[in-house]
């Protein structure tokens, strides 16, 4: 039951098949708790394309003790980034974010530059 986890800081869910639905179901319940301590994510290589990503976006825009941010080897596309990079911009504490191999293009990568300034 994530909803309820205020001591939980490190989450690792590689190798799982969570879809679009489990993890969607996930960011949004951590979104919706301003309880969580969630201060790590490795998502590396888990199939997270741009409506996960908008999902998480909303989450990462709220939390304030997630510092680092694992994405690597995922299909977020321009239009996840622009998400991300929207919540970055309400994010002040998150201070690792790994974007490889993402398939991001020019406008994905304008719109993270831009929220890195």
């Amino acid at each position: 039951y994530v909803s309820g986890s205020g001591v939980l800081n490190n989450i690792d869910l590689r190798g799982n098949s969570l879809g679009m639905e489990g993890w969607c179901a996930i960011f949004a319940a951590l979104r919706d708790n301003n309880e969580n301590k969630i201060e790590s994510w490795n998502l590396s290589g888990q199939g997270i394309n741009a409506e996960v990503a908008k999902v998480l976006a909303e989450y990462v825009s709220v939390s304030r003790v997630l510092t680092n941010l694992r994405l690597n080897n995922n299909i977020i596309r321009d239009e996840g980034a622009k998400a991300i990079a929207e919540a970055l911009c309400g994010n002040g504490v998150l201070n690792i974010i790994d974007l490889r191999l993402n398939m991001i293009g020019d406008e994905g990568a304008k719109a993270l530059a831009s929220a890195l300034r």
